[in-house]
């Protein structure tokens, strides 16, 4: 049975299951009309934008290109100010079932109270079973979530914090212990929600896109959607893991959704979603406790775009602003989302528009590794697990690991941009004036809030504490450089050297280094932008 509020906002079932473009909510979200087109979608969406002044479209536009960030800089004056205000914001609000039903193993008497010393995750089956903690709906850690997702609009938040708890009763079936402690893997306890989980049509990204922000891809096929309700529950849990970090919770996440429609678009033309999923989504992007910067949907031209316009309309009127949709093949729509910073070689979906699950198993098994109860004692989860073990690096940190992939990661941009800067310089020293330069180099990433890691046996990535080991990693850079740097220059003095001559077989060949294809555009590039920097 749905909660009183549920019920009230929820649109008429029909029995089929299905609808025409949402034909129970069209009417009934802020102007949108039956069977809207493209146009009418953009026209929303440019009066949204016509309402706000200047300075804020112009912060809204960069936010959501990665180049900016709204939240604002955090004081604790400021934070214990939000959070007294959050507590009196709660209690005006009338109905709220979930909520007061978490307050009844408040040891405190007043809701005023709040643990600013526990983390979320003290609160588990053991702590709770010998009755030393009461509820993680009153620690600081958890109501400072929903603040950040608000931008610290009280009001705002405290409302999103109530519809939170009323989701979480709704989707695990008034499971009230979760009134108590955070929701887990192991609540997904039907064979349907575990299968679900690993089909891998939800995931979050190993890697945050160039402004910090974890990326949420959606990657469902139109032809096998199970109901909403068990979508919900499985997506649900996904963004509360996003909402862990604090990196996260200040910038936001992003989310791609890329359905998987088929070449002939026969079916995908017929698909129509269930009567009730408007209500389901609608409820669930108010209610989950980190912001949504960005809502990129891409998609090939056809029927399906049509059913997907009228869904967007109707679920997000709020958020239309924040919403780019995407046209076209591949690789068009890659080029597109590149331009907003969005790590596109990371999306789980191959080209002939199967499923990438690779890394959707490790991060499973790290999320079991993290709630553990080998990890997860009366004191919550071990620190020094926690502080050894890294699911997703932050921006500024700096990844030790073969693969393309982590090479685009935007800390190890930033690193590789200070090792060309001091390129020259490095080579030129002695050898004591090298050590002081890589310890420079160490000083800089670290001023940014950066750490160095590496991947480690767990699965896992894991900080280098050893200051000389990571003294020997940036060595090792510099070397790396220098020999590619070199490779190209002698590659390129050949080619001019030899210009007259060409190979029989009419073919170019590839400069390889140490197995790996040297990427000469980006050191043609690096090579000319130090000979600028020399001239100077």
């Amino acid at each position: 049975m749905m909660t009183d509020d549920f019920q009230s906002e929820s649109p008429s079932i029909i029995t089929s299951g299905q609808m025409h473009v949402y034909e129970n909510c069209a009417d009934s979200h802020d102007g949108f009309e039956k069977n809207s087109s493209e146009k009418q979608l953009d026209d929303l969406i440019a009066q949204d934008f016509n309402k706000l002044s200047f300075h804020d479209r112009n912060a809204i536009s960069e936010e959501m290109h990665g180049v900016s960030s709204l939240s604002p800089e955090e004081t604790p004056e400021m934070v214990a100010d939000a959070v007294h205000r959050l507590s009196l914001e709660i209690d005006d609000i009338g109905h709220k079932p979930a909520y007061n039903k978490s307050q009844q193993w408040n040891s405190n008497s007043s809701t005023m109270a709040i643990d600013c010393t526990q983390s979320i995750y003290n609160y588990n089956v053991d702590t709770l079973s010998v009755g030393t903690h009461s509820t993680y709906v009153n620690t600081l850690e958890f109501r400072l979530r929903f603040l950040r997702a608000d931008l610290f609009d009280a009001k705002k938040a405290a409302t999103r914090l109530v519809k939170f708890l009323e989701m979480v009763m709704e989707l695990y079936g008034g499971n009230e212990e979760l009134l108590r402690r955070p929701i887990g893997l192991n609540d997904l306890k039907t064979k349907e929600e575990k299968d679900y989980i690993k089909l891998g049509n939800h995931q979050l990204l190993p890697f945050r896109d160039r402004s910090g922000r974890r990326v949420i891809a959606m990657v469902p096929d139109v032809t096998k959607i199970p109901c909403v309700r068990l979508r919900c529950k499985v997506f649900f849990y996904l963004w509360f893991v996003a909402s862990d970090n604090e990196e996260t919770q200040k910038k936001g996440t992003v989310l791609v959704v890329w359905p998987r429609v088929p070449d002939n678009n026969v079916i995908g033309s017929r698909f129509i979603p269930e009567a009730s999923a408007p209500f389901w989504w609608k409820s669930f992007i108010e209610s989950v406790p980190v912001r949504t910067c960005a809502f990129h949907f891409c998609t090939k031209k056809g029927q399906f775009l049509k059913v997907a316009y009228g869904a967007i309309g109707a679920v997000l009127p709020k958020e239309r602003i924040r919403i780019k949709i995407h046209t076209g093949n591949r690789t068009e729509i890659s080029y597109q989302l590149l331009g907003y910073g969005i790590p596109v070689d990371l999306m789980p979906l191959t080209d002939s528009g199967n499923v990438k699950t690779k890394n959707l198993s490790q991060w499973l098994k790290v999320r079991r590794a993290l709630e553990d109860n080998k990890n997860i004692g009366l004191n919550g989860i071990s620190s020094s697990f926690l502080f050894n073990n890294i699911e997703c690096p932050g921006l500024n940190d700096v990844i030790f690991r073969s693969g393309k992939n982590h090479m685009s990661h935007p800390g190890n941009v930033m690193f590789q941009g200070i090792i060309e800067s001091k390129h020259d310089e490095h080579c030129a020293a002695h050898q004591d004036d090298k050590a002081v330069i890589t310890w420079w180099v160490i000083e800089q990433v670290e001023l940014k809030g950066g750490r160095f890691l590496e991947w480690n046996d767990h699965g896992l990535w894991s900080q280098i504490l050893d200051r000389g080991h990571i003294r020997s990693k940036v060595s090792s850079c510099f070397r790396t450089f220098r020999r590619k740097l070199n490779a190209f220059k002698n590659s390129q003095q050949n080619d001019s050297s030899t210009s007259e001559f060409t190979h029989q077989d009419g073919n170019k060949r590839r400069k390889v280094i140490d197995g790996d294809i040297c990427d000469v555009t980006s050191m043609a590039l690096s090579y000319t932008a130090s000979t600028i920097n020399k001239s100077k």
